[in-house]
């Protein structure tokens, strides 16, 4: 169960349970979810750019084409316009109604596993998160495949075409290049050309794996930061604080652990072919060594910690502004 504490009433009257994690019971569904369609929504417009960032970082072979990520920044703003550090978003928006599935399940299956006898905070949060997540890939991928090769548009207008050719393998006209819906139609056309529908699911079970363990370690780890800073917390300090500092901390910690994994994801779903993973593997350690395993880390660390502050206090803050009235006054914020 969530953490409580108890509220004295001035009156007198008998103490009343507060809590500060609201179960999925307590929350107004018709407030809720178009509340956290628009949090997720502003989330990914902010934080876009870093995510393409550091899906080029990933890509490129060794320092081909960038030097980190502030040099990634000023070469796109450079030589492909402020502009290029959006290619792509609209169709990665749409993984904003995944997300909606992926936060019900999670919620849902957190509060109802109570019944199976899984009384244990951290283990609830590590099945909710994972089992959600499971779900939520199968209409993520097809979304995060295209948009990646969205995403690498437009390299070649910095120069060493024959570095990019290889990480943009598809060519397209310039009717093509005309605007956002005939790049979308394009490289729909290019992936199905090259791989049928198996295309759209490039790297699936990478992804799967990637997302349902990054997913299933970090509610646990984000529970555990909370629950140890807790009582540290000054009375002065707000609840919702505490969570903003433990979100970025749980961010850390799964993105550290799965950045081997999230490098060869990456590569498969944009180099396609036949390619397995035991051989992206193989070619990322002949490009990199065992740098490989922090091959876009700093991009991937940065947005991360900027993503898990603003899912985190933006999911905490929906919940709380959508509990139903007669659970309001016991809200911690």
């Amino acid at each position: 169960m969530g953490q409580q504490s108890k509220l004295e009433p001035a009156d007198g009257s008998s103490p009343i349970s507060v809590s500060t994690d609201i179960s999925w019971t307590m929350i107004d569904k018709w407030k809720f979810y178009p509340l956290i369609i628009l949090s997720n929504i502003e989330i990914r417009a902010i934080l876009y750019p870093l995510l393409l960032i550091r899906t080029r970082l990933q890509v490129q072979r060794q320092k081909s084409l960038y030097n980190g990520t502030f040099d990634a920044i000023k070469k796109i703003w450079k030589f492909e316009g402020p502009g290029a550090l959006y290619k792509g978003f609209f169709v990665y928006n749409l993984q904003s109604f995944s997300g909606v599935v992926y936060i019900s399940l999670f919620e849902a299956i957190r509060h109802h596993i109570n019944y199976l006898g899984v009384q244990n905070q951290y283990s609830r949060a590590l099945v909710a998160g994972g089992c959600a997540s499971l779900v939520a890939q199968t209409a993520t991928v097809p979304v995060d495949v295209v948009s990646q090769h969205l995403m690498m548009l437009g390299q070649a207008n910095v120069g060493k075409s024959k570095v990019m050719s290889q990480l943009t393998p598809f060519t397209l006209s310039d009717a093509d290049m005309r605007n956002g819906f005939r790049r979308f139609k394009a490289i729909c056309r290019e992936i199905y050309k090259r791989d049928r529908l198996r295309g759209f699911y490039k790297g699936y079970w990478l992804s799967t794996m990637l997302y349902t363990t990054s997913s299933a370690a970090w509610w646990p780890f984000y529970y555990f930061y909370q629950n140890q800073l807790d009582p540290f917390r000054p009375s002065w300090m707000p609840l919702t604080v505490l969570q903003a500092l433990c979100g970025p901390l749980a961010g850390i910690t799964t993105t550290t652990l799965n950045n081997p994994l999230d490098a060869c994801r990456t590569r498969l779903q944009i180099e396609g072919g036949r390619q397995s993973f035991g051989q992206a593997i193989r070619t990322l350690w002949q490009d990199d060594g065992i740098k490989f395993v922090t091959k876009g880390l700093s991009a991937r660390l940065t947005y991360s910690c900027i993503y898990s502050l603003f899912i985190i206090v933006g999911y905490e803050a929906v919940k709380k502004l959508s509990a139903s009235e007669e659970y309001k006054e016991l809200v911690v914020w």
